[in-house]
């Protein structure tokens, strides 16, 4: 054999040696994190999870893992606060990460529970089934596990638990070691009972939140218009709450972060259907984020596009150029000084117009009309003249200031036309004056022209026929 040859096989036999080091690394790393806690048939409320523990004196970062159930193999695992997730990807050294299929729900019910918890898609069977988890997609199983009903923690209350290699029910241990205590309907040693439970079965009979939320907002809005938002949150007793934080996330990249529910406004600059969500803390907001309840809602935003004029009797017509409806709710129809304010309710269908008698509305007869949204800026106007001044502001006016402008261009747009009568009026005389002052001057020129021809015949010298010049004695 060659010396070449020698050193080629000497190459193949450490590259050999890196790649196998390199498969055994990786095989330890991923036996370090287990599952050592299995939820798959909760009592009560059916909230599955699991517990992820990792044996190993290192910390390990699970970013980018995959959970496996009967449904899939690649359910990804959320990076907090996603779903109400909290804590970090990290396990550290000896340390437990939960994985719920519900990461609010699972908070909910382990009221107090302080450590990490990954939301990601689970939907455990209640007689059998595999779990798993990835590396990645495509990578190998770190862990797997098969379990069934008669290996018990079958709707009791229990889980089960990795115990010296084996599986068995006990008492859920959520982030903690695992112990072989279980659950007992029929137990009559309360003492036991409580002492192996801890709190855990206060927590399972904390089955509803403590308090709800609700958004108070209108469902159709138009953009460039401030629209009002409110947080409507009760207790169990039904009593509404005023205080707390309010985390307001508009849909639009907008988010607000309120203390107490007292009502604020909001401008979308564009149309379009918004998803508004509201987080509601009964105490601080402190990290771990975790809400005393949350609530979601749909508001559809329509282009700004409200027609007003009057009709030949004096009717008011609004018109409704959108292709949603809109609520009028709180718009004003201003007649000079006097407005009539639309009640609660009131929607003008997409594409439609409808014709409001000036006497039902408690308003004069006039040509000048406009139509003001609730947040004092005029929507349209007509004569179109008197919006033009108003339309586009980004100052709010009061009702008040909303009048005096009106007031103040109407008796502009009356003074106008005072104006320009006036001024026809003494065009007019001023033509009819005109053929007057042309003849008195003609008058003139015609007596001096006359005056010139006497002057310049009488006073020439008179010939006789001798052609001598007669001069007077």
């Amino acid at each position: 054999m060659s010396t070449k040859i020698r050193k080629q096989y000497k190459y193949y036999f450490l590259g050999s040696i890196v790649i196998a080091s390199a498969f055994f690394f990786v095989a330890h790393a991923q036996a370090s994190v287990v599952i050592n806690e299995i939820m798959y048939d909760a009592e009560g409320a059916d909230i599955d999870w699991i517990e992820l523990y990792n044996d190993d004196s290192s910390a390990q970062d699970i970013t980018g893992w995959k959970f496996g159930d009967a449904s899939s193999a690649n359910h990804v695992i959320n990076v907090p606060p996603v779903n109400g997730g909290q804590g970090s990807m990290t396990i550290p050294a000896g340390g437990y990460v939960i994985l719920a299929g519900d990461a609010n729900a699972f908070l909910s019910a382990h009221s107090g529970f302080s450590d990490v918890v990954l939301d990601t898609t689970m939907s455990l069977t209640n007689t059998s089934g595999t779990i798993s988890i990835r590396e990645t997609s495509n990578g190998v199983a770190v862990d797997s596990v098969t379990y069934n009903s008669d290996q018990g923690a079958s709707g009791d209350g229990n889980s089960l638990q990795l115990i010296d290699g084996g599986w068995t029910a006990g008492t859920p241990t959520p982030d903690a070691e695992n112990s072989a205590e279980t659950n007992n309907d029929d137990d009559t040693d309360t003492t036991t009972l409580a002492d192996t439970n801890d709190d855990s079965s206060i927590k399972n009979e904390i089955v509803a939140p403590r308090f709800t939320a609700d958004i108070i907002a209108p469902k159709i809005i138009m953009s460039d218009m401030p629209t009002p938002f409110e947080a409507l949150v009760r207790t169990q007793d039904k009593g509404e709450v005023k205080s707390g934080t309010y985390i307001w996330n508009m849909g639009d990249g907008t988010s607000y972060e309120k203390k107490g529910n007292e009502e604020f406004t909001h401008t979308y600059l564009y149309a379009g259907d918004y998803a508004v969500h509201l987080e509601f803390f009964d105490k601080s907001r402190t990290v771990p984020y975790r809400p005393d309840d949350v609530d979601d809602l749909v508001v559809h935003v329509v282009t700004s596009n409200l027609v007003i004029t009057t009709n030949t009797d004096g009717g008011i017509v609004i018109s409704n150029k959108n292709t949603r409806d809109v609520v009028l709710d709180n718009f004003q129809i201003r007649a000079g000084t006097s407005a009539f304010v639309f009640p609660p309710h009131s929607v003008l269908l997409a594409g439609k117009s409808v014709t409001l008698a000036p006497a039902r509305l408690g308003l004069p007869i006039s040509a000048s009309v406009a139509l003001v949204t609730p947040a004092g800026i005029t929507e349209s106007a007509y004569p179109n003249t008197i919006a033009k001044s108003s339309q586009g502001s980004s100052r709010v006016l009061s009702y008040r200031e909303v009048g005096d402008v009106y007031s103040q261009e109407a008796l502009a747009l009356e003074a106008t036309d005072t104006d320009t009568a006036q001024v026809s009026k003494e065009t007019s005389s001023e033509e009819r004056k005109k053929p007057k002052t042309i003849i008195l001057w003609i008058a003139i020129v015609g007596v001096i022209g006359i005056g010139i021809c006497m002057y310049l015949f009488l006073g020439r010298p008179t010939e006789t026929e001798e052609g001598f010049s007669l001069l007077d004695e």
